[in-house]
């Protein structure tokens, strides 16, 4: 699902959309590990200081209370406007103490996972080359940690 970006400078949430120019006909953004091989559209966004990142999975926007509506991606930025935003942590609980609510009590019937970023304007702390190295190694699957 769409990732929810909350911009301070503007103090507005919206939904995180790229334009997709991908035009292969394989199946591409499927939940990681149903096809091998499967592609991924990847996109840049300028965040700012103070700016949010809430990256989700679909058991959030695929949230039924008894009526049967699912919250969707509308619904879950609805809730993610309506909250303070304080601490990331805790407007993490919040956001996901309102979907309970929404759900009117009733448990997940998938995975929850929610993951809050926070651009918090730090540098980036000084990394020795060599570590740089090993790290994009191994991310490369070239070498081991």
């Amino acid at each position: 699902p769409p990732p929810l970006w909350y911009q301070a400078e503007t103090n507005t949430w919206t939904l995180l959309h790229h334009d997709s120019t991908n035009s292969t006909e394989a199946p591409n953004n499927l939940p990681l590990g149903i096809i091998q091989p499967t592609e991924y559209v990847q996109f840049a966004a300028q965040l700012q200081p103070d700016d949010l990142l809430l990256l989700y999975t679909d058991s959030l926007t695929e949230a039924m209370p008894a009526s049967g509506e699912m919250l969707g991606s509308e619904g879950l930025l609805e809730l993610a406007r309506r909250l303070p935003r304080g601490k990331p942590g805790a407007f993490g609980h919040a956001l996901l103490n309102a979907v309970d609510a929404h759900r009117e009590g009733a448990p997940a019937e998938d995975d929850q996972t929610l993951l809050v970023l926070h651009h918090n304007a730090s540098d980036v702390p000084f990394r020795p080359v060599r570590k740089t190295i090993r790290a994009i190694g191994a991310m490369l699957g070239l070498a081991g940690d």
